[in-house]
C-alpha cells in the first residue's frame, strides 16, 4: 500500500506558511498552498501539529476554510473545493527518469500520452514513490495520485524543451 510521506509534507507546509489554506468539510481535510493539494479524512499527527503551528492555534470548524496569505489569517465560512480529476477524465502518467533545471526549479518530467507535463521535484517529496500510479487529464492539469489523494500542479513553460530529444533518448524516434 502506499503512504504519503508526510515529513515531506509538512516540510512543504512549513516552506508554505504564508501561502497555505486549510479547509474542512465535515468528511475531509483540504490542505494546498495553490501548487499542490491534499486530502484526509482523519489529519495524520505530524501535519495536524504543523497546521496548528502555521495557524497559530486555529482550526477550521465544519465548512470553513483557514488561508494564510502574507502572514495573515484569514477564516472564510466555506469550505474549499480542489479539482481532483473525475475516473473518466483520467489517463495515466508516466514517471520518466528526466528532470530538467528552468532557473532555480528542478522539473520531474511526467509523460502523458505524446504529451510531457513538467512537476516541481519540490513538490514531489510527499510522493516519492516512483512506483505510485499517478493520473493526469492534459498538459496544464493537475496530476493526481489517487492512492495518497495527492495533486500537484505542474509548471507551465514559456517555451518548450527540445521534446524531440526527450522521445529520442526514450527510442521513440
Amino acid at each position: 500500500m502506499a503512504v504519503l510521506n508526510t515529513k515531506a509534507l509538512c516540510k512543504q507546509i512549513r516552506a508554505s506558511r504564508n501561502q497555505v489554506i486549510w479547509s474542512f468539510n465535515g468528511e475531509e481535510h483540504l490542505i494546498t498552498n495553490r501548487h499542490w493539494g491534499v486530502k484526509f479524512t482523519e489529519l495524520p499527527t505530524d501535519i495536524k501539529v504543523t497546521l496548528l503551528t502555521t495557524f497559530e492555534g486555529e482550526t477550521p470548524n465544519i465548512n470553513e476554510t483557514l488561508s494564510k496569505m502574507s502572514g495573515i489569517s484569514v477564516k472564510k465560512p466555506e469550505a474549499l473545493k480542489l479539482p481532483f480529476p473525475s475516473k473518466e477524465n483520467e489517463k495515466e502518467a508516466q514517471w520518466t527518469l528526466y528532470l530538467r533545471q528552468i532557473d532555480n526549479d528542478l522539473l520531474r518530467v511526467f509523460r502523458i500520452g505524446d504529451q510531457f507535463i513538467y512537476i516541481k521535484s519540490s513538490y514531489l517529496e510527499a510522493a516519492s514513490d516512483i512506483g505510485l500510479k499517478v493520473v493526469g487529464t492534459g498538459p496544464h492539469q493537475p496530476l493526481y495520485f489517487p492512492e495518497i489523494n495527492y495533486l500537484v500542479l505542474p509548471v507551465r513553460l514559456q517555451r518548450e524543451p527540445d521534446l524531440l530529444s526527450i522521445m529520442e533518448a526514450e527510442g521513440r524516434c
